[in-house]
């Protein structure tokens, strides 16, 4: 019988799990069991360091374990653990979705993307000026791009205001406004930044990330909320740098 790289893999993920399977001889090995322990730790070690805020809002032994049950799961396909943990706010998110933690998810993508964010790659920004040279029609045929390190997203509950109490180690006051809320993060001059953005604001993102021209994402975006200030959204991203210089290529017929 051949046996290819997947099927290696799939057995070694097996063995890791402790399940049997054609790599079973291997991991009834001690040194396998000193190994998959090791491994085990180092999971759970990384998903407790990138995730600060859930840590802090469950406590240290609640994190652990939740990350223990995620590792056994999800395993790394990346030897470099930093970028580990990319499926763990859907994991939360499913685990505890109708208990009082039901916003972990929430606060996990939040920690999720400031890593993402923190770790992407840089770019210089779009600035107002240039756009100011476009007539009317111009401007609704511009492709502006994200930049390169803004992360975005859309929540239901105020998953801001609570992340950020948690990643601060500040506790979340019982007259929070259970609101819907949409943040942007920026890297500027290797720093994170923050903001509270719109959900207008997110749905012009999504549109110019998902490839559409500047005219036809701002009208899909209009469908989030009130129109007439949606060129104020606009210049508020392009003020905070959410859109990658890239010149040349503004004008272009297709994305």
């Amino acid at each position: 019988m051949t046996h290819t790289l997947a099927d290696f893999q799939d057995g070694f993920v097996q063995a890791m799990r402790g399940e049997d399977g054609p790599l079973r001889a291997i991991a009834s090995q001690p040194g396998f069991a000193v190994y998959r322990n090791t491994w085990m730790k180092a999971c759970i070690n990384t998903i407790e360091a990138n995730f600060p805020a859930v840590a802090c809002l469950v406590g240290h032994e609640w994190m652990r374990s939740a990350a223990a049950a995620f590792a056994l799961e999800h395993m790394p396909m990346d030897g470099r653990l930093t970028n580990y943990g990319e499926a763990f706010p859907d994991f939360l998110a499913t685990s505890v979705a109708t208990t009082e933690l039901a916003c972990l998810g929430e606060v996990a993508r939040l920690d999720w993307l400031f890593l993402a964010c923190g770790n992407a790659a840089d770019a210089s920004t779009l600035h107002a000026g240039q756009l100011a040279a476009f007539s009317t029609s111009g401007l609704a045929s511009t492709y502006l791009r994200p930049h390169p390190t803004a992360r975005w997203h859309a929540s239901p509950l105020p998953a801001r205001t609570i992340w950020e109490a948690s990643r601060s180690g500040r506790a979340v006051t019982g007259d929070l406004a259970w609101m819907p809320e949409a943040t942007l993060m920026l890297r500027i001059d290797g720093q994170v930044r923050v903001h509270a953005i719109g959900q207008r604001s997110c749905a012009l993102l999504d549109a110019c990330h998902a490839g559409l021209a500047l005219g036809a994402a701002l009208d899909l975006a209009m469908s989030a909320g009130d129109a007439t200030r949606m060129d104020a959204d606009l210049l508020h991203l392009v003020a905070i740098g959410a859109f990658a210089d890239a010149s040349p290529s503004l004008t272009k017929d297709t994305p």
